[in-house]
């Protein structure tokens, strides 16, 4: 086993789960200026790591917030979004090329609106999983 950062590896596991969910695809923190499609946004709040005898580190553990994002006049196909992340991530476990999702499992869901200068209010829509991915 090689010692590696295991965040990007899951951000492309992320993009791979997700990204036919929404119209507008799935995005690492932040998606492209102008798009008023449906999307999936993800991003990592905190993590540590779960070491095993002698300091091994066995996985880390990741809290990622994943969520559906898009104008509130489209709440419907938001929650449809969300339901779905929830959905493909519950329990999920995977091999890439460079890492093995140990498990995945949600521990709080995320909602809230904001409204842009444009005067449009926006929804957001999903949860905070604890993902433990290490390397393949």
């Amino acid at each position: 086993m090689t010692n590696i950062i295991e965040t990007p590896y899951v951000f492309e596991w992320l993009v791979s789960t997700l990204s036919d969910i929404a119209p507008g695809g799935a995005w690492e923190s932040l998606a492209p200026f102008g798009l008023e499609e449906t999307f999936i946004t993800f991003n990592k709040q905190a993590s540590g790591d779960e070491n095993g005898v002698a300091g091994t580190r066995l996985w880390n553990g990741g809290l990622y917030q994943v969520k559906a994002v898009g104008l509130t006049s489209k709440y419907a196909e938001i929650i449809t979004a969300a339901n779905e992340i929830d959905d493909r991530l519950t329990k999920a476990r995977a091999t890439t090329e460079h890492i093995i999702i140990v498990h995945c499992v949600r521990v709080d869901t995320v909602a809230y609106k904001e409204s842009a200068t444009s005067g449009q209010e926006w929804s957001h829509l999903g949860g905070i999983y604890n993902i433990a991915a290490q390397p393949a």
